[in-house]
């Protein structure tokens, strides 16, 4: 049997040392092309996929999208799968998780002459899900524009955007609720949100109970303004003028929002109150009260003008927010984090993301080059286009939680090829990994391309097969009790266990260092390569398959089964069990592999056993670990776990786990800070189950 897991097919290492304190790695991917075909490829919008991988949207006179996943590979048939191909231009879309590992599509459709707004679900697969072409979300008379997308917490969405079929000095605002099933949930061509008069910068997020939450800079006096639509599609804070987030005086716009967590939102936007472009920032509850200082928190007092600001909430019940800034005298970037109550948690007016002299976002035609996501435990990676040579090419800065720059200062380059590359997006699709995604012109046409980047290089998921050609897998470790109360495997239950790592078209066996492989931390007797085993698609590591050779070669090692009964520790008959092995390639990337085992044999009845006996603590991997190290752990039930490392001294050194746990594989990640080379010892207990493991650090 085995299980395909992330295999990355092309990675790029770069080490990187600077500053104070020591090293600081990246890793990026081998640039991907998202979609490189003849035409213009414009305003790429993206989420995650929900697998490690994400979904990408963008407009060429039509809609099309595409899914990369985890390796880099596209998901979806060919260069884009067409979302809508209507007569017409389709422009300005906005994408939406569903929840279900597809998308909610929205945009502007000139199908009927006029502006109108449309949308569409795709599902994981690549299926669009409701009318050809898109479902109408409004067709009213005049334009409508500018859609705006959230979600509404049940695999639907709330679309808002700017409408100008009643309006007399400017323009108004209307919202649509669709259902995941594609029910137009609210009045036929939307419910009117905001009125007459509004000067057209508009944000929307979700408010966790089937609404939204929506902010505007009003056209005259220029207010912030917030309302919430509820779930019926009803105003719950009153009338669109009840809600002032601010009313200082002096022009205000680049406003964006993002929800807080807790049924309220952190908002943002660039205010001329004091003469200058200053960021200002306020926290809203689900109440629509404003809960930090009247009028907006100043984000930023220094000289000259701030712009165009960005926001992420942080994990902790914070926000991180960016921007553009000229303090200097060009314009740079900055970011500063926040904690729940408004207070800056970063130096006063921000940390210098990109202070160096020469412009970095703010050229003619390039004013939306700034995009900003979550990473790991609230730090943050910030990516834009940048002029420094002289043509615009792709950067990303990445920042801590306490507000450490770690990556070369004033930025990584993402891509720099001879040609221009601008408008990045940046989203995160799992602790640690992000992937930006921006136009390049290489081609002469503008295409789509993207990389994964993160602080460390991921472990490679690599493809096992326990006994290959076998649809299971028994395992005997059949006991015995000595004179000492010694338990000793069974001398009539010896012989070896074959594994094979499958060759596949992004792994070449003949790149592992067999020296560094361990099952449980077992090595093996012996190895060879030949094609054993086919790799196949299914649902988890206890999938089965018999097929058979494929045409790639496999590295195939054989275990000595007497072993594992020392390794595993004490387990039942009958028990299934998920064991991973690790190794490194010739380059020194690490990789895993997960496959099951059913063990078997006449468990001695001395011996008690019961469903906690089942518990699993894993062998750390990597180990030598330098500068991090993952610890997997199995729970046949949900109990009480605590992890802790101890030194040879047996003093605390930390503690990884301390909590509840649901049944099932779980893994915890160490990544010692200041801690000093040697052997270090990890203790999981678990009811009345205590196992534990050794592991050697590496300066």
């Amino acid at each position: 049997m085995n299980v395909k897991f992330r295999v990355y097919s092309v990675v790029i290492f770069i080490i990187l040392l600077f500053g104070s304190d020591g090293v600081h790695a990246q890793w990026l991917s081998a640039e991907i092309p998202v979609c490189t075909k003849i035409g213009s490829q414009e305003n790429t919008q993206l989420i995650p996929d929900g697998a490690g991988g994400v979904i990408a949207v963008w407009n060429d006179i039509d809609i099309y999208t595409q899914r990369i996943d985890a390796n880099g590979n596209a998901v979806w048939s060919g260069n884009s799968v067409a979302i809508c191909t209507a007569a017409g231009l389709q422009t300005q879309p906005q994408i939406i998780s569903d929840g279900s590992m597809g998308a909610i599509i929205v945009w502007k459709d000139e199908r009927s002459g006029a502006g109108d707004i449309y949308a569409q679900r795709i599902d994981a697969n690549g299926n669009t899900l409701w009318t050809t072409d898109g479902m109408p979300i409004c067709s009213a008379a005049g334009n409508q524009s500018r859609p705006k997308v959230t979600s509404d917490g049940e695999g639907g969405a709330i679309i808002v955007w700017e409408d100008s079929r009643d309006a007399v000095i400017g323009l108004e605002s209307y919202a649509q609720k669709i259902s995941s099933e594609g029910n137009v949930l609210w009045l036929k061509d939307g419910v009117k949100v905001i009125p007459d008069n509004w000067i057209g910068d508009i944000s929307v997020t979700i408010d966790g109970n089937g609404g939204a939450i929506i902010v505007n800079v009003d056209s005259w006096p220029q207010y912030v303004m917030a309302l919430r639509i509820n779930a019926n599609g009803e105003l719950s804070w009153g009338s669109y003028y009840d809600v002032r987030v601010c009313e200082a005086d002096g022009g205000k716009g680049h406003i964006n929002i993002c929800a807080d967590g807790v049924g309220g939102a952190f908002i943002t936007w660039r205010d001329r109150r004091s003469g200058d472009n200053d960021i200002y920032i306020q926290r809203i509850d689900n109440g629509g009260t404003c809960l930090w200082e009247t009028d907006g928190v100043k984000v930023c007092s220094a000289a000259d003008d701030q712009y165009y600001p960005d926001l992420v909430r942080d994990g902790n019940g914070g926000v991180i927010v960016t921007w553009v800034d000229k303090r200097s005298g060009d314009y740079g970037i900055y970011a500063q984090r926040m904690d729940a109550t408004g207070n800056f948690i970063w130096t006063q007016n921000g940390i210098a993301v990109r202070a160096a002299q020469g412009n970095q976002v703010y050229e003619s035609n390039y004013f939306w080059g700034l995009d900003i996501a979550l990473n790991g435990a609230s730090g943050a990676i910030i990516t834009w286009h940048d002029f420094r040579n002289d043509n615009s090419d792709i950067y990303a800065q990445l920042i801590n939680p306490d507000g450490t720059v770690l990556w070369e200062t004033d930025g990584i380059e993402i891509c720099a090829v001879d040609s221009a590359q601008s408008h990045p997006r940046i989203v995160s699709n799992r602790p640690g990994d992000s992937f930006i995604a921006w136009t390049d012109m290489r081609s002469g046409d503008m295409d789509i391309y993207g990389v994964y980047v993160a602080e460390e290089a991921p472990i490679l998921d690599a493809l096992m097969d326990i006994r290959p050609g076998s649809s299971t897998n028994p395992l005997n470790l059949t006991m015995y009790e000595n004179k000492h109360d010694d338990k000793l495997p069974n001398p009539k239950k010896g012989g070896v266990l074959p594994v094979a790592v499958l060759g596949t078209p992004d792994m070449y066996v003949r790149d592992i260092d067999v020296s560094s492989v361990l099952l449980e931390g077992v090595a093996p007797l012996r190895y060879s390569y030949e094609d054993v085993a086919t790799p196949t698609k299914n649902t988890g590591p206890c999938s089965y398959t018999t097929e058979g050779p494929d045409g790639y070669e496999d590295l195939t090692l054989k275990f000595l089964k007497s072993s594992f009964a020392e390794a595993l520790g004490d387990i039942s008959s009958q028990t299934e069990l998920v064991l991973l092995l690790t190794g490194q390639l010739q380059d020194g990337m690490q990789f895993e592999a997960r496959d099951c085992v059913a063990v078997v044999g006449n468990i001695d009845p001395k011996r008690k056993v019961g469903k906690i006996d089942e518990v699993l603590l894993h062998t750390a991997s990597p180990n030598p670990l330098n500068p991090s190290t993952r610890i997997g752990f199995y729970l046949p039930e949900a109990t009480f776990v605590n992890i802790s490392v101890y030194d040879v001294k047996g003093a605390l050194v930390a503690r990884l786990v301390d909590g509840m746990h649901p049944a099932g594989e779980h893994l915890v990640e160490w990544n010692p800070r200041n801690i000093a080379s040697g052997i270090y010892f990890y203790r999981l207990v678990a009811g009345e189950i205590v196992q534990t493991k050794k592991m050697v650090l590496l300066r």
